[in-house]
């Protein structure tokens, strides 16, 4: 905790520096002590502990104990948010990718560079990645569609004599209504299709041509039956195939 980051110690007294040590040492105490307690523990007196508060620029000791402890909540929470930075930069860790990740991007890139069509498929924040992943494809000149609504007509996009890509985005790998699409797509042969999920092994990547597939360790959050796994790998990778095409 910075809370003396501003104060000069070399000019405290002997004194004043034990009331200081022990202060920075205990500071989850602090805002429950008196200031007896903080002379006795700091081997000093009432008197001194006082005269140390005045000193940093408080009049009275309740002030200082409120503002500590102010401070204090305050420098929890930014631990908390490191923390949690942290933990992203963790989930984007080399080792939580394929081996072969960079040829599993040049490989699927470069067959969505020959798609005459490339449809992004997925249902609610995969659905947002997807949509994310076509409109970068556009502006890059290519013919891509957006979709994360499960009834959408994907058959209509598809043709015989072109070249047809449908890659989907599916944290679990076991989205019922996925399933259901890939499995009624008509032209099955003449489409290409690539599933970027965590589950290489789930039902949607079994039904797919091609995987790529990430690694996360206890990321699934659910709240009210709201699923709030993290995307950042998913992301990470619509990234990766949109930079490189």
């Amino acid at each position: 905790m910075s809370y003396f980051e501003n104060l000069d110690i070399s000019d405290l007294s002997n004194v004043e520096q034990e009331i200081y040590r022990y202060i920075v040492n205990n500071p989850e105490k602090i805002p429950y002590m008196r200031v007896r307690d903080i002379a006795e523990n700091s081997h000093t007196s009432a008197t001194s502990v006082f005269r140390f508060i005045n000193k940093i620029g408080y009049e009275s000791f309740t002030e200082f104990r409120l503002s500590y402890k102010q401070k204090l909540k305050l420098a929890e929470a930014q631990e908390g948010i490191n923390d949690n930075i942290d933990h992203h930069f963790q989930i984007l860790k080399r080792d939580n990718f394929n081996q072969d990740l960079a040829y599993q991007i040049e490989k699927v890139t470069n067959i969505l560079r020959q798609a005459d069509i490339t449809l992004c498929f997925g249902i609610g924040q995969s659905g947002s990645i997807a949509e994310y992943t076509a409109r970068k494809m556009l502006n890059q000149g290519f013919n891509a569609i957006g979709i994360k609504d499960f009834i959408y007509p994907i058959n209509s996009h598809f043709h015989r004599n072109q070249k047809n890509v449908l890659l989907v985005f599916t944290s679990s790998g076991e989205t019922q209504e996925i399933l259901e699409r890939i499995a009624s797509i008509e032209l099955r042969q003449e489409v290409f299709i690539c599933c970027i999920t965590k589950n290489r092994n789930s039902p949607v990547a079994k039904l797919c041509d091609y995987v790529i597939d990430y690694t996360i360790q206890n990321a699934k959050r659910n709240v009210l039956h709201i699923d709030f796994s993290t995307q950042l790998p998913a992301m990470f990778i619509a990234e990766l195939l949109t930079d490189h095409l």
